[in-house]
């Protein structure tokens, strides 16, 4: 027999979800004014490949949340970030994820640029050629 919930609780076990990934909420210090976070357009392809190079793997599960906690572990910044995985738009590409990062307290900002920076050479999307081409029609 199933256990009634209550209304407006969660259908799914919290335990099931990372714990790296932060849930949107209207006092989401991701969001707050002044705040040094970075969002970034990140490749779920590339992050693919590269956790098949870490742990070289042959095949693995396609989640792109356990996925990137795995590159931010091989990096060694795991520790030093929060990460906030943002909806994808409508007719956004299906291969970018945009991710927003805060550091931690205890990380200067010329360090969290850095790591930002590291993040976006090892694992950031890049928009295909017809992508940029289809701009550039479209604007003239």
């Amino acid at each position: 027999m199933k256990a009634a919930l209550p209304l407006g609780a969660a259908r799914y076990s919290t335990r099931a979800m990372p714990k790296r990934i932060v849930q949107p909420a209207s006092d989401d210090p991701v969001q707050a004014v002044g705040s040094p976070s970075r969002a970034l357009d990140l490749s779920r392809s590339r992050t693919h490949d590269a956790v098949l190079d870490i742990l070289k793997a042959y095949k693995l599960s396609g989640n792109f949340h356990t996925n990137l906690d795995a590159v931010l572990k091989d990096m060694g910044i795991f520790d030093k970030v929060t990460y906030r995985i943002e909806p994808s738009p409508a007719f956004a590409y299906p291969d970018r994820r945009h991710v927003a990062f805060k550091p931690n307290e205890n990380v200067p900002n010329d360090v969290f640029d850095g790591i930002i920076r590291s993040i976006k050479a090892r694992i950031g999307f890049e928009e295909p050629w017809w992508g940029r081409l289809f701009r550039q029609v479209k604007g003239s």
